[in-house]
């Protein structure tokens, strides 16, 4: 699987969500609420989107997640592309 999209958000705007894993805030008690986080199309959230392996803050994706990205954030998940490029 790759991920062909994400967005930047303040950590704070996620936190909002009423389900935010509190083990995600524990594991990185150190990022404040004006950190700079990025959310990948299939809706995970990592610290940075270009390091390997991934620092994920959350992915676990539930429908209350997806509304939540949807309706607070304004931001719509596409689809996964999986395979190569042509």
């Amino acid at each position: 699987m790759r991920h062909n999209y994400c967005r930047a958000y303040q950590l704070g705007q996620l936190r909002e969500f009423e389900h935010w894993p509190m083990a995600a805030d524990a594991a990185d008690a150190a990022l404040r609420d004006d950190t700079i986080v990025y959310l990948w199309n299939d809706l995970t959230v990592v610290r940075c989107p270009v390091s390997s392996p991934p620092e994920v803050l959350l992915d676990s994706v539930t429908p209350a997640w997806r509304e939540f990205c949807s309706q607070r954030l304004s931001f719509q998940a596409l689809p996964v592309a999986s395979g190569e490029d042509s």
